[in-house]
């Protein structure tokens, strides 16, 4: 799923004009070690690098979806990252079809119809809710990954132990808790992490929602909505933050094991596509356009700095064709094999 660039003589043509965000700055709090980041990035930054051509012996994964900005860029991310792995053997991912490789900047996978009408109301609008406003009941979650990642819905309280004030997600916004001791804040197989467990004890929902939720703890819950297993969830600083940080060495590992990987940058979130050993580039789709851009590992683009990256290993999907179901004869034989009950005779010929 990943393929090595031959070593041969590309010309790069870079098309576009670096553009200064209106609002690049990261929203960023601490207490106890305990932090969070919001990305809240709009949709008309882009682009940084258009038409840009990897570089001879980059590795890049193949069939990863691109898709323009739509309702929030970290849900948009992550919808190219499960549009990654909907085409790649968890064809579960959008109950649709398959995920296209250009998603546009509508896909229901990110944002569906009943997410759009609950929630949105105008980019970095703050709430009530037009759900609230309106007075009918909120939509059960489901489809979309904007759902699951608490992705402009003001119904939380950010400010640890809570105040009893709702204050995020404006729309378009997502947040993501993170330890700033470099340590990853995971997401163990019962739907808590260390992170979370820890915030919601203290940061209660005025909707009577079943948990707290921010984009990491809403990355497994989508997987797990629609019906695979999570092995690992978590939201990691970079070493450019923190020493004991998420490395480029890690990060190349990631995708060598085939797996997309979320970048965090200053009020904004894109998706990793592949790298650039060399030189510490990191090939992205940056949630845009129907593109391929770069960074440097640990630095800015358009900007807008590296503080950290998301990761989501997923369980091997149902009937993995890698492990094969055997008909009951043939698990029976095997048994018997086993016990010695049966015995094959092989013939040289």
């Amino acid at each position: 799923m990943r393929r090595l660039l031959p070593a041969i003589s590309i010309v790069v043509l870079l098309l576009g004009v670096m553009i200064t965000p209106v609002r690049a700055a990261l929203s960023d709090w601490q207490v106890s070690g305990l932090s969070y980041a919001v990305a809240d990035s709009l949709a008309d930054w882009g682009p940084g690098s258009a038409g840009l051509d990897p570089e001879p012996g980059s590795v890049m994964l193949d069939g990863v979806p691109r898709a323009g900005w739509t309702y929030g860029c970290s849900a948009t991310s992550a919808g190219m990252l499960f549009g990654y792995y909907d085409r790649h053997g968890y064809d579960n991912m959008w109950a649709g079809g398959e995920v296209p490789l250009w998603m546009d900047d509508d896909h229901e996978l990110i944002a569906n119809s009943a997410h759009i009408t609950d929630y949105w109301i105008t980019s970095g609008s703050s709430g009530p809710d037009r759900y609230q406003t309106n007075g009918w009941a909120e939509h059960t979650w489901a489809g979309c990954t904007a759902d699951f990642m608490g992705t402009s819905q003001w119904k939380w309280d950010t400010n640890y132990p809570g105040d009893g004030v709702v204050d995020s997600n404006n729309d378009g916004w997502t947040t993501f808790w993170y330890w700033s001791d470099g340590q990853k804040s995971s997401v163990d197989e019962q739907g808590e992490g260390d992170v979370l467990e820890t915030v919601s004890k203290h940061l209660p929902t005025y909707t009577g929602w079943q948990h707290y939720t921010d984009g990491t703890y809403g990355l497994e819950l989508f997987a797990e909505s629609r019906g695979y297993t999570v092995e690992d969830c978590y939201t990691q600083l970079t070493d450019n933050q923190n020493a004991n940080g998420f490395t480029f060495a890690d990060y190349m590992s990631e995708i060598n094991a085939d797996n997309p990987v979320i970048l965090q940058v200053s009020g904004h979130t894109m998706l990793g596509v592949g790298y650039h050993a060399e030189d510490s580039t990191v090939y992205l789709h940056d949630t845009w356009g129907d593109y391929l851009a770069e960074m440097t590992w640990g630095g800015s683009y358009q900007s807008m700095g590296m503080w950290g990256v998301s990761v989501i290993h997923l369980g091997a999907p149902p009937n993995d064709p890698a492990v094969p179901e055997l008909p009951v004869p043939a698990l029976i034989a095997l048994a018997l094999v086993s016990l010695g009950v049966v015995r094959f005779r092989f013939r040289r010929k």
